[in-house]
């Protein structure tokens, strides 16, 4: 995500002159912003203080790195199913792997699975 050119504590800053009553017009010039941007913020930070906004954002990178976690979850699972699927019906290896609780990845190497234990 690109990093913004204003801290909090100027976006709060800024909505705080805009509620004392100077046009936003003439704020937006000021302040080198065009007037979607004013109105982006005041959506997204309005009636907030400087400690909540930081939080927010906080809050909001914190909820990307899960995303990114969960979406490598999946793509692990799947790609536990295909080497799952390769393994004949009648085996028990991959059910004696997971009733003892190994922790294992399985990486498929040409047509072969492999176990590593980490």
């Amino acid at each position: 995500m690109r990093k913004s050119r204003f801290s909090e504590e100027q976006i709060v800053g800024v909505l705080k002159v805009a509620e004392a009553g100077v046009p936003v017009a003439e704020l937006c010039r000021r302040e080198g912003i065009s007037d979607v941007t004013y109105y982006r913020w005041k959506a997204k930070y309005r009636g907030l203080e400087v400690n909540e906004a930081r939080r927010l954002r906080e809050l909001e990178e914190e909820n990307g790195r899960l995303k990114k976690i969960v979406a490598q979850q999946g793509l692990d699972i799947d790609a536990l199913k295909v080497v799952l699927s390769s393994f004949p019906k009648q085996s028990a290896f991959p059910k004696r792997c997971f009733r003892m609780g190994i922790l294992a990845r399985l990486f498929i190497e040409g047509q072969r699975p492999v176990l590593i234990s980490l």
